[in-house]
């Protein structure tokens, strides 16, 4: 069941796409929220455009919360750099679930190697 939809910022680089197409092709994810300043010029399937006047702000928050349809969101910051690793979309769903978090977050970047 899809129960999840994040939302990135749009750019129009391939690490973009990347990322997007990393995200969708996972079982959990029903959508990807694109947030723009401007409209992109198409996207792929299961990918809807959300216009952004600036990511944090007032309106910006609401415009995202008018598009979410899902029981969780996702929200991938501006310069954020996320990958899934092995069930990971799944923890963060189980942990959503089991403890009612209204917001379930990574408190410290981890980096390879480190």
């Amino acid at each position: 069941m899809n129960r999840l939809s994040i939302a990135i910022p749009y750019t129009e680089d391939k690490q973009f796409e990347t990322l997007a197409l990393q995200f969708i092709a996972h079982p959990l994810v029903e959508e990807i929220l694109c947030l723009s300043q401007s409209a992109p010029r198409s996207l792929p399937k299961r990918m809807r455009a959300v216009n952004v006047d600036a990511f944090f702000s007032g309106p910006a928050v609401n415009s995202l919360i008018e598009a979410w349809r899902t029981d969780y969101l996702l929200l991938v910051l501006p310069g954020g750099r996320v990958e899934f690793g092995a069930r990971a979309a799944e923890r963060f769903v189980q942990v959503a679930d089991q403890w009612g978090g209204a917001r379930v977050y990574s408190p410290l970047p981890q980096h390879k190697g480190a």
